[in-house]
């Protein structure tokens, strides 16, 4: 009988020591999740130079007159490993028409960010000139229309730990030429044609320029035509011009062509080049403008520039135009 007791009890202790070793354990190295924190950014107009980053908001006054200057506003969340690859946390887009246009609310864990916000004319999308380089591995924004409109960005680096509101000021990233033609277009004149060689379709959100070359620094990107119709009115007359918007870059000739209806060139004229006459670098926040005679004989076409929109600075056009304090 005894010896029946102790096989019975021998017997309990092993079912019971089965059941508590075929229990679900505890992770002995799981992860501590990250606490997450609610973060906003309050969009506030424009500047021509980098502005310092507060936690003072806005007032209504300054968000209203975001909607005057641009229709879209991007914003993208990145975080950035060791190897410099970005991967998406978060983004969105806001319309002028929306309520509360330039205020925007997220909620981010604790870490380091790289943020990017963009204003726009019209809608686009990032993208990534490389996957696998480590050298310009930037994310790229692009018109969805593959253009080129005045354009507002800002890039910072963010450290979340807590609660907070960020200030954000967005600066003018394009150049805008101007072309004009000081002698009267002839009968024939149909087209005034822009030629950019070596021309950025995107602009790279970490820098605030067109983007970097996809292979090789010696291998040119395409170059870029762009075509303004001359109607009947503008025959004869002299003043002619045309605009347009592109990215801070060294472009490798910029070309203007004028062609008759059957699309021949009937006069042409390189612009002239302000980087060891090799490139012609347009800067950020810069208005060009190109006059001279696209039909005479001679050569000459003058260069003046406007870094702050409004205010005209003459220069040969041998000068690389120097932003002001």
């Amino acid at each position: 009988m005894k010896n029946k007791i102790t096989l019975l009890a021998a017997m309990v202790m092993l079912l019971f020591a089965c059941k508590k070793e075929s229990g679900t354990k505890p992770p002995t190295n799981a992860a501590t999740p990250k606490k997450s924190y609610a973060i906003g950014f309050n969009v506030s107009g424009f500047t021509e130079s980098s502005a310092s980053l507060t936690t003072n908001a806005i007032n209504a006054k300054t968000t209203a007159a975001l909607k005057d200057q641009i229709k879209f506003l991007y914003y993208f969340i990145f975080t950035r490993d060791e190897n410099g690859t970005y991967t998406e946390v978060s983004k969105g887009v806001q319309k002028a028409a929306d309520a509360n246009f330039g205020t925007i609310k997220d909620t981010l864990e604790a870490g380091h960010y790289s943020v990017y916000f963009v204003g726009t004319q019209a809608p686009g999308h990032y993208d990534f000139t490389f996957e696998t380089s480590t050298i310009y591995a930037d994310p790229i924004f692009y018109y969805d229309d593959k253009s080129v409109y005045e354009t507002f960005h800002n890039a910072m680096q963010l450290d979340v730990s807590g609660t907070s509101i960020q200030a954000i000021v967005l600066k003018r990233v394009v150049a805008e030429i101007s072309v004009k033609v000081t002698d009267p277009l002839p009968a024939n004149a149909k087209t005034l044609r822009l030629s950019f060689g070596d021309y950025p379709t995107g602009l790279d959100l970490n820098m605030g320029v067109g983007e970097a070359r996809s292979h090789s620094q010696f291998e040119f990107r395409d170059t870029a035509k762009v075509s303004f119709p001359i109607n009947a009115a503008d025959i004869g007359k002299a003043g002619f011009t045309v605009d347009k918007y592109v990215w801070q870059s060294a472009y490798f000739g910029i070309v203007v062509d004028c062609l008759d209806e059957s699309g021949k060139i009937i006069a042409t004229k390189t612009l002239p080049k302000n980087l060891v006459d090799i490139y012609t670098q347009l800067l950020n926040n810069t208005h060009y403008t190109y006059s001279g005679v696209l039909f005479g004989n001679t050569n000459s076409f003058s260069v003046s520039l406007d870094d702050k929109w409004n205010t005209p600075v003459n220069s040969t056009f041998s000068l690389v135009p120097v932003k002001k304090n």
